[in-house]
């Protein structure tokens, strides 16, 4: 019942993953961001300081995600997509 995490995966002072939440290889998780329960967070992909993934979330491969944004529960993010800081989807 607990998270997933790839390997070299680098998680930031303060996050809070959630149970069954899965991280891929080489992912970055900011300092003080929030990946919600059974969230999937691809390889290589970059969630920024502070931001909110929310619950059954999913953030593609390569994708980067701005401090502070706010993705909402079921959310989801394509492929190398690049959403800003502060933006809210979901």
């Amino acid at each position: 019942d607990g998270a997933s995490i790839g390997g070299r995966a680098s998680i930031g002072y303060g996050a809070s993953i959630g149970a069954r939440a899965s991280i891929g290889d080489d992912a970055s998780i900011g300092d003080g961001a929030s990946i919600g329960y059974g969230a999937s967070i691809g390889a290589r992909a970059s969630i920024g300081d502070g931001a909110s993934i929310g619950d059954g979330a999913s953030i593609g491969d390569g994708a980067s995600i701005g401090g502070r944004a706010s993705i909402g529960y079921g959310a989801s993010i394509g492929y190398g997509a690049s959403i800003g800081a502060r933006a809210s989807i979901g």
